[in-house]
């Protein structure tokens, strides 16, 4: 967690080579982590959001296919995550914050993987399990999808 934290303050402040060897740093610690616990549902999260970190510092840095190689292993994760415990509306909305990383970090977007996600949103809400905070992730993936 420091080191995500710490990556974010050098990312935050335009120190890129800072923020990649933070999140780098915090990447090695969960892979280590999930992989000796890999029924931990917590570290497999934490591993995801190490991973979309890294996406995100890379995209910020130019390198796309580096942040697309990144988000799809967060999106792996998440996929299973969602998928063992399809109640829980926590694990929905990481997965669908994940496709739309993945979707949108190519050019033209993955449509598919936009509208699976809107999807999942609908969903959530029709059945009152949206955080009022992630309903403007709906608005987000129309916007993408026009």
């Amino acid at each position: 967690v420091s080191y995500v934290r710490m990556g974010d303050m050098y990312r935050a402040s335009g120190d890129g080579a800072g923020a990649r060897e933070s999140y780098g740093k915090s990447l090695l610690i969960m892979e280590r982590l999930a992989a000796g616990e890999p029924e931990r549902a917590d570290y497999q999260r934490d591993l995801s959001v190490s991973y979309n970190k890294m996406g995100d510092m890379y995209g910020a840095l130019g390198d796309g296919a580096g942040a697309r190689e990144a988000y799809e292993k967060s999106l792996s994760i998440r996929e299973r995550l969602a998928a063992g415990e399809p109640e829980r509306a926590d694990h929905q909305v990481d997965l669908v914050i994940s496709l739309y990383k993945t979707a949108t970090s190519e050019k033209p977007a993955d449509r598919r993987a936009l509208e699976r996600g809107l999807a999942i949103l609908l969903f959530l809400q029709q059945t009152g399990r949206l955080s009022p905070d992630r309903v403007p992730l709906i608005e987000m993936f129309r916007t993408v999808l026009k």
